[in-house]
């Protein structure tokens, strides 16, 4: 308790005994019949005041409760303490009117001398507002309690023996009339017990200091831990609803390992018959290039031939029977010859159909991923602070993501919380001070840096980020479709993870499944858990096809078999995809402004919204 409120209630008491005494000889004036209409109109009065408090102490709670939560204004200042004044001075009239209504008829209307009355009121009203305000620290404090349970013991003690003396000085009080020395014994005592107090109000406020930090750093590892807490419940609970829909899940489990078993022996199948196709083809080729120089010689030798029967023909012009005879096999060689330019013609044909599956077998075969990835990757540095109660939050995130090209413009992509740093937040960002992006080379070798101005939420998914760059460094990546991933298969897709500029990659032919949908929009990656050496898939990797196109990035992950299994979920670009009709979410400040309101305000709505997809599309609720 502070020490001016502890003397302030000490020279309530003493006025207030002197009062007693001055007002027990002071002259009375004796009512007579208006005793009854004043007791009415003291009663009306009362339950006026006693309504009045009441809006009082209601609009002054409200008002406290919105300070426990932001600092007031000065405007909201002004008008707690206004409603403060307003309180107390009620509260003191409402005293007076139920002390004059508890008076007796002979002592109705009993006044003190003028001045010391309204000092003794101005009194009243200073200790009432200081009573009020002592309380509203006190609520202000509640949760300080429970450290400051020692000193909060001794000021108990301190106020029952301050309420001892009261008790004694209103008995002193009624007594001064016969005993003056009482009144002089209670003063000594009022004095020694304030001198007491304040020594043990400027220790309590000592200790009460050095609790408070200590409880402000309590209060940051509470906080903390109630974070992980909340974190654990709902790992729990996603572990009951886990355990409760296992049984039904065991033999859909067990057919869809059949059928990925089928599945596995038709790609193999599939891939020995592609082998045997393209040895075919190989053979045919050399076939038709051997039939090719065969069909040539047979073309070089009929050409002898004509050239030799013409000369026979000159020199036999005389020897009509045998030049019959002659022209008779001359006709028989230029209809095999027909049929020579025939063949020719049908070889060349297939020479050309077989060199265009040779080039698309030789297509198939090649692997420009790893090529395509490193023309592409960039640097993408995220710095963001946001404003807290005790200490704010600060933070530089570090991705490698790979830079796309869509209907003429080049966006880097990824995953929306991820790139925010919100991903292992319960709650959006309120008060970013410092948000700021920077787009640069993987390596950071080279001078150009690109800091963007916009991020995307994709129409189709909103936990796929675009953040849009305008550099021409890199390569970028075409994009292809959910349907051109489902026509070409999905054998020979690669996963890339965003923290690592390439050195975590790994392929996934055994591992992805395509949504069995007319137009699909999702494949899904299986992390085997435990202590496997299986490079995992995490929100903001991505997926690469053998030939360098971007197929996906992964928007979740989840866990299931008591956590010990993992299924990450892959979205996949639409063929219709424009960039247009994403979510702009600004990254600049208004001129004025402390905080960044586009992009707290954006994310306020596009994070339940993230939240809420992931849990729907949970294949185990």
């Amino acid at each position: 308790m502070n020490k001016s409120i502890l003397i302030v209630i000490c020279d309530f008491i003493v006025l207030s005994m002197m009062t007693l005494i001055l007002g027990l000889d002071g002259p009375q004036r004796n009512i007579g019949g208006n005793a009854d209409a004043e007791g009415r109109t003291v009663a009306v009065l009362a339950e006026q005041l006693a309504d009045r408090n009441a809006e009082l102490e209601s609009a002054r709670r409200q008002l406290q409760e919105l300070r426990r939560n932001r600092p007031l204004t000065a405007e909201e200042t002004a008008k707690l303490n206004e409603l403060t004044r307003q309180l107390a001075q009620n509260s003191v009239t409402a005293a007076e009117v139920e002390k004059t209504a508890s008076l007796p008829d002979e002592k109705y209307g009993e006044l003190s001398a003028a001045d010391l009355k309204r000092e003794l009121d101005a009194m009243k009203v200073k200790y009432e507002m200081l009573r009020l305000e002592a309380k509203s620290s006190g609520e202000d404090a509640a949760y300080l309690k429970a450290a400051a349970e020692a000193e909060a013991g001794k000021l108990a003690d301190s106020e029952r023996e301050l309420a001892i003396l009261r008790a004694k000085a209103v008995e002193t009080g009624n007594a001064l009339t016969a005993a003056e020395r009482a009144k002089l014994a209670v003063e000594e005592k009022l004095i020694a017990t304030e001198q007491r107090l304040a020594a043990t109000a400027t220790e309590a406020d000592t200790k009460l200091s050095a609790t408070q930090a200590d409880l402000a750093a309590q209060i940051a590892v509470l906080n903390r831990a109630k974070a992980d807490l909340a974190r654990k419940h709902e790992e729990l609970d996603a572990a009951r609803k886990e355990l409760v829909s296992t049984r039904g899940e065991a033999g859909a489990y067990a057919d869809d390992v059949k059928k990925a078993q089928l599945q596995l022996s038709f790609t193999g199948g599939k891939l020995a018959t592609t082998e045997k196709e393209l040895a075919d083809a190989r053979g045919q080729l050399e076939r038709i290039r051997r039939e090719a120089t065969a069909g040539e010689i047979e073309l070089a030798d009929a050409k002898r031939q004509v050239s030799s029967l013409q000369t026979v023909l000159k020199r036999a012009v005389g020897d009509l029977s045998s030049a019959r005879t002659e022209i008779n096999g001359l006709k028989v060689k230029e209809v095999e010859l027909a049929t020579t330019r025939e063949k020719l013609a049908a070889n060349s044909a297939e020479l050309d159909a077989a060199r265009e599956k040779l080039i698309k077998a030789e297509a198939d075969l090649r692997s420009d991923v790893m090529l395509c990835y490193a023309g592409s990757v960039r640097t993408v540095i995220l710095k963001l602070a946001d404003r807290r109660t005790l200490v704010d939050h600060t933070a530089e995130v570090t991705s490698y993501l790979p830079e796309l090209e869509c209907n003429g413009r080049r966006f880097v992509a990824g995953e929306l919380l991820t790139m925010t740093e919100m991903e292992n937040t319960n709650s959006p960002y309120a008060k970013v001070y410092d948000l700021e992006y920077s787009v640069g080379p993987a390596d950071r070798a080279a001078p150009e840096i690109c800091t963007p101005q916009t991020l995307l939420s994709a129409q189709f998914d909103p936990r796929v980020a675009l953040l849009e760059v305008n550099t021409s460094a890199a390569k970028p990546l075409p994009v292809i479709s959910g349907d051109a991933v489902k026509q070409r298969g999905i054998k020979d897709l690669y996963l890339f993870k965003r923290t690592s500029p390439g050195t975590e990659s790994a392929l996934l032919d055994s591992r992805i499944s395509i949504e069995a949908a007319e137009h699909p929009s999702f494949m899904i990656i299986r992390n085997a858990g435990g202590r496997s050496s299986e490079l995992p898939a995490a929100p903001g990797d991505f997926v690469l096809t053998r030939q360098g196109e971007f197929a996906g990035v992964v928007v979740a992950v989840e866990k299931f078999d008591f956590n010990t299994k993992e299924e990450a979920r892959v979205a996949l670009f639409p063929a219709n995809f424009a960039a247009e009709a994403a979510t702009v979410i600004g990254l600049g400040k208004k001129p004025g402004s402390e905080y960044y309101g586009d992009f707290i305000e954006k994310m306020n709505t596009l994070f339940p919204a993230v939240r809420d997809l992931t849990k729907k599309q949970s294949a185990r609720k």
